[in-house]
């Protein structure tokens, strides 16, 4: 894929600006006779070669035409200049010296002898006799300043030539080396950089890929196809943070088995403590059990799914889960009860009026707590509707395949602290471990998003909690798949978190074709947004913006002749010719876009330093294969 080419798109009313280097000459274009002058410099240049450096010249043209064949930079001719130079130093730098003077002094003495002897002009051809023994010896040489004049013929034409009319050249040796180790580092699982991670490898340089964990904390979206490989991009900056023993919390939607055996061998292979959750374990989770009622009804509250309601109704669910959970405290029901199992049970006005007479009586809140039960019922019972969602999807995830490790550990008895079984976020934070949420929505369907939600809400619970005692989080959040969320919530999950310390990386294959679609509103929020190929033109065309502004050029024929021009005025009407206009398009145009391959994508850091790289090409650990895989 080009880095750049111009976007005729942007041709309809576009504004001219500034663009790229138009053509410069040395010598200037309107000098007089300017074309008997350059006729002159090359026939003198021409003699010249065919007099004292014969091989020299077809060198030259050969290497010129090559590099100009191939579009390769002048640096490409470093490595013939290097070949004969060693070639030299083979044979021998007086002998290399020699066999390049020996057929110029012998042609120049041979003309510089005709005043002498005027015969010898009837006879020229005698100047270059043995021309089969002296003319190999000047190749070493000749191979070194062929190339330096090849290398002076393409800044030439680079010189001369609009840059908009310039073929994007290929790397060049030094580019190509540099690919060849940095693939090689990347292949060996050397994903860690000096203050942050690599993703890949960029083509046309030969670097690195990298982003800082500065520009990670500022938020990290990563769009693309299903199959284009933006999991894999997702995983490279995780094994990074593993690496670096950063804590990671990982939602994945897609719940991913592979992805899972990734994280679980990193983990393995650096000694990171790591838990997973998922419809089969193995760990529990129960965020809501060591918190306090108004934490555990936000908690709830903020899992709901509350597309198509009032804010009245999620504002009366808070209250009525506050109520609830406050006399789930003052009555305590069976202590091997989640608090899953006692928002679902409680939920039913007959069970929460009945566990409110259960309250003590020497309980100092009784009174307060018996009138607040009595006014909460009252408005359930007004307006059904408040609870009606909450209700609902509290069973729904009860009574799913993930409900039954939504508890403590049943089987642990002492609670003084958290086993390797139970999940806990602060316990993750402090030992800098991982923990992979692993949440199959095409399988499970709306429980799998819910428990994301509640995932999502303990994770800003914890950054709130770490703002408050003045701490950096310094870890990772990774959402994959993150559109099956509320965009409030993700946008909480970015903003909050940088806040915390704890940069959020999103991954996606939504759409974003519509102005205005949470997907876009991300990308405009986030720091990073990488690109991965994307198959629909209008979400290429409105990703294909964010990469930011190039000048580009589109040429136009104008359509109005000058005044007084044309048959009626005798004379004659002359083809109007294309001029260039100068547009602003994308950095990135929206094809290129679409016609990435497979672990391509193009990297848009926003902040704190704006920076571009396109493509960059991700390159994934040979052990497992893991990375490399489509994914």
């Amino acid at each position: 894929m080009p880095c750049w080419k111009p976007y005729p798109a942007m041709a309809k009313g576009g504004i001219p600006v500034s663009g790229p280097r138009r053509a410069r000459y040395l010598i200037p274009q309107g000098t007089p006779r300017r074309a008997e002058l350059l006729a002159g410099i090359w026939t003198v240049l021409l003699l010249v070669h065919i007099l004292a450096a014969q091989l020299t010249a077809v060198s030259a043209v050969v290497l010129y035409g090559l590099a100009r064949a191939a579009r390769l930079p002048a640096g490409w001719l470093l490595a013939p200049a290097a070949a004969g130079l060693l070639w030299a130093l083979a044979t021998g730098p007086a002998d290399a010296v020699a066999g390049l003077l020996a057929g110029p002094t012998q042609v120049l003495d041979f003309l510089g002898g005709i005043p002498g002897h005027p015969e010898r002009l009837r006879d020229l051809g005698a100047a270059w006799q043995g021309w089969q023994v002296w003319l190999p010896a000047q190749l070493p040489l000749a191979l070194v300043l062929g190339a330096g004049e090849a290398m002076i013929g393409v800044w030439l034409h680079r010189l001369h030539t609009d840059a908009w009319k310039l073929e994007p050249s290929r790397p060049g040796p030094l580019a190509v080396l540099r690919r060849l180790r940095n693939t090689r580092a990347l292949r060996g699982g050397a994903v860690v950089t000096k203050d942050g991670a690599a993703l890949g490898v960029v083509p046309e340089t030969g670097e690195r890929a990298e982003l800082s964990w500065r520009e990670v904390r500022a938020g990290v979206l990563v769009v693309g196809a299903a199959d284009s490989g933006k999991t894999t991009t997702g995983f490279q900056l995780l094994h990074a943070a593993i690496r670096r023993r950063r804590p990671a919390i990982v939602i994945d939607l897609a719940g991913s088995g592979r992805l899972a055996g990734w994280i679980e061998e990193a983990c393995r292979d650096t000694g990171t403590p790591f838990q997973r959750f998922g419809p089969d374990g193995p760990a529990y989770y129960d965020p809501g059990k060591r918190a306090n009622p108004a934490t555990r009804a936000r908690l709830y509250t903020d899992m709901i799914d509350w597309r198509g309601s009032a804010d009245q109704y999620r504002r009366s669910a808070t209250a009525y889960l506050r109520d609830l959970f406050d006399v789930a405290d003052a009555a305590p029901g069976d202590p091997r009860a989640s608090s899953l199992d006692e928002a679902v049970h409680l939920l039913t006005p007959a069970s929460l009026r009945a566990r409110a007479d259960l309250v003590p009586d020497y309980h100092p809140e009784r009174a307060a707590l018996s009138e607040r039960v009595r006014v909460a019922l009252g408005v359930a019972a007004d307006d059904r509707q408040s609870l009606a969602a909450v209700t609902e999807q509290l069973r729904e995830v009860h009574g799913s395949a993930y409900g039954r490790w939504l508890r403590p550990d049943p089987h642990v008895t002492d609670r003084t602290a958290p086993p390797d079984t139970e999940i806990d976020l602060d316990e993750v934070l402090a030992r800098r471990g991982v923990v992979l949420f692993s949440l199959d929505t095409a399988v499970y369907g709306r429980p799998a998003a819910l428990v994301a939600g509640l995932v999502a809400a303990d994770v800003l619970e914890r950054c709130a909690e770490v703002r408050r005692l003045g701490l950096d989080a310094d870890g990772l959040l990774w959402v994959d798949g993150c559109e099956a969320l509320r965009t409030a919530t993700l946008t909480d999950l970015i903003g909050r978190g940088a806040d915390a310390g704890l940069g959020a990386m999103l991954t996606t294959a939504a759409l974003v074709a519509s102005q205005g679609s949470p997907v876009e509103r991300l990308s405009e929020l986030a720091g990073t947004l990488i690109v991965h190929r994307v198959t629909d033109p209008a979400s290429a065309e409105r990703l294909a913006r964010l990469t930011g502004e190039r000048p580009s050029v589109t040429e136009t024929t104008p359509s109005v002749q000058p005044q007084g021009a044309g048959p009626a005025a005798g004379q004659p009407v002359t083809p109007a010719t294309a001029q260039p206009v100068l547009l602003r398009g994308p950095a990135v145009p929206p094809e290129d876009l679409q016609e990435l391959s497979d672990g391509e994508f193009v990297l848009t850091v926003r902040s704190p330093k704006r920076r571009l790289l396109a493509p960059v090409r991700t390159v994934g650990r040979e052990s497992g294969r893991s990375p490399g895989q489509r994914s």
